[in-house]
């Protein structure tokens, strides 16, 4: 993912919302038709494959990521990681509220 390199599967998103960090949702690998596997990406994303005929690795379970991509000619591409992947962070609400003739007539939330 990101500047690893071509066919790899863009690495997915860490956070620390379980006290501890944890990468997710990695994306899965590709393939070549002339060159090796391409690797899945950090956060349980599957390889690719270049073997014909044979299923690509699946993404890992509960992370949300993908399965790596099939062979050009045959075979499966892999499952994606099965699960829900909840990300929080933190936002501020501001309100503005606009008054004609004494009385609240509309409210702005950003």
């Amino acid at each position: 993912g990101g500047t690893d390199g071509e066919m790899y599967g863009g690495d997915g998103l860490s956070s620390s919302i379980t006290g501890s960090a944890v990468t997710r949702a990695g994306g899965g690998g590709g393939n070549s038709q002339v060159s090796s596997n391409g690797p899945g990406g950090d956060g349980g994303g599957g390889d690719g494959t270049n073997s014909d005929g044979i299923t690509a690795q699946g993404g890992t379970v509960n992370t949300g990521s993908g399965g790596g991509s099939q062979h050009h000619f045959s075979g499966s591409g892999g499952a994606g990681g099965s699960g829900l992947v909840v990300l929080r962070y933190t936002h501020t609400l501001t309100s503005t509220y606009y008054t004609i003739d004494g009385a609240n007539t509309g409210v702005l939330v950003s």
